[in-house]
């Protein structure tokens, strides 16, 4: 029986682009840089300075505080400045290391099941050593401590195998290639977390991927009890309080976190580089990412440095085969347009995709009909227009009336309105003016 949230769309899916490609190595980078922000945190503090020598996979930048992540050098060589630059995440100081000697192996083979002998906070240190954060487009740092968050421990993991962003594959191709690797991770993380349950929650789209982690769960024994539970696909099911709730009927109150609802969440892809932050020691310096869009030559599903630029990647898949109308990093919904292809991958980055008009869903932006498809389609339950035209107006006190701060950013609004009013956009802008 499935557990449905309300509003939603369905929107084209579009990922026979790469939904059967393998996935492929790019070529590392000449030039890396290193945003000091690379997910919704704290920055890191930088450890070197211009001039300094560094290998592949040393420490270049220190977590500050629990909001924060350890960065590593993606390239060995030379640190040539730190300088401001342009990131997903704005104008911030960024490491630029010019590529230069011997690449090492980054992660040392040694025996899977080592790690069975650790203790939790032996477990817990090495993946904070490895800079690892939650690799959807959220990217806070992911240590998985499984703290008590407002009185409530968390009592089970949700692993999010929902891929329902248009455009993006490769976590559904992860989940077909590695499914040992993503077996053995949610066992890492369930021994980290102190807990006996996991779900894996997949769309009921993606069989495929469904029958490999099934297959691969047979293989194993184990004292944790790990399920597969297949959801009906709908956009956003992947957002947190619509996955909590599609896959255990937890209902996440506004302004609180799955943690409040003892949930520990996380994608594939983040559990996969969990288990090779413990199993192979391996630092969070590459990561899979989708390249896809009409407009790019060769679109695939690739594992990219991090630090690498998008300038670099379009020009190793092929080139562009004409002016983008739209370059986003993330998915077409969710993630962030860009206008500078000099800004590099960050550990959050998902995708990059190279949109036409069509693909873009643009259009001259018109007067509201009120016909209140915007509200018809929130998960959230908002009133996107009034929040809208309020902003529009510059009434920030009357749409704080509509609760703004509930927004979830997922898009749909923007996606379903026939006036082509940015909507989720505006939204955003009124809770960044709240934020101060």
């Amino acid at each position: 029986m499935f557990h449905t949230f309300k509003g939603g769309i369905m929107p084209p899916l579009r990922k026979e682009l790469t939904g059967n490609s393998s996935l492929e190595n790019l070529s590392v980078p000449q030039v890396c840089y290193l945003p000091l922000q690379q997910h919704k945190g704290i920055p890191s503090v930088p450890v070197v300075k211009a001039g300094d020598l560094v290998d592949e996979g040393q420490l270049v930048a220190r977590a500050e505080g629990a909001g924060s992540a350890n960065i590593h050098a993606s390239v060995p060589g030379r640190v040539v400045e730190i300088v401001q630059a342009q990131s997903v995440y704005g104008m911030q100081p960024a490491i630029v290391i010019e590529a230069e000697g011997a690449f090492g192996k980054t992660g040392r083979v040694k025996d899977s099941g080592e790690w069975v002998n650790f203790s939790r906070d032996e477990l817990v240190q090495k993946v904070r050593d490895a800079g690892l954060v939650n690799l959807g487009d959220t990217g806070y740092p992911a240590d998985l401590t499984g703290t008590t968050v407002t009185g409530k421990k968390t009592d089970i993991l949700i692993i999010n195998c929902t891929a329902v962003e248009p455009y993006i594959t490769s976590d559904e191709i992860l989940m077909r290639t590695h499914p040992d690797e993503i077996i053995e991770g949610i066992l890492i993380a369930l021994k980290i977390l102190n807990i006996q349950k996991a779900v894996i929650a997949i769309d009921n789209k993606n069989s495929n991927a469904a029958l490999t982690l099934t297959d691969a769960l047979s293989k194993i024994k184990s004292p944790y009890g790990i399920t597969i539970k297949k959801l009906k696909s709908r956009y956003p099911l992947g957002a947190e309080k619509q996955l909590v709730f599609s896959t255990l009927g937890r209902v996440i109150k506004s302004g609180r976190t799955a943690a409040d609802g003892g949930v520990s969440l996380h994608d594939a892809a983040t559990i996969f580089a969990l288990r090779e932050a413990v199993v192979l020691d391996k630092p969070l310096i590459e990561r899979y990412i989708t390249v896809s869009g009409s407009m790019i030559k060769s679109p695939g599903n690739y594992k990219v440095r991090i630090g690498t630029r998008i300038a670099d990647i379009a020009e190793e898949c092929g080139g562009l085969k004409g002016k983008a109308a739209r370059i986003v990093m993330g998915g077409p919904m969710s993630g962030t347009a860009i206008n500078d292809m000099n800004i590099p991958v960050v550990k959050s980055t998902s995708a990059v995709l190279f949109l036409s008009d069509d693909e873009a869903h643009t259009g001259s932006e018109q007067t509201c009909i009120r016909c209140g498809r915007c509200v018809k389609v929130c998960p959230m339950g908002l009133l996107p227009c009034k929040i809208a035209t309020a902003s529009a107006k510059g009434e920030t006190g009357k749409a704080l009336m509509f609760h703004p701060e509930m927004c979830i950013m997922c898009g749909s609004c923007s996606y379903t309105c026939p006036a082509h009013i940015p909507l989720a956009d505006m939204i955003y802008k009124v809770n960044e003016i709240i934020a101060g």
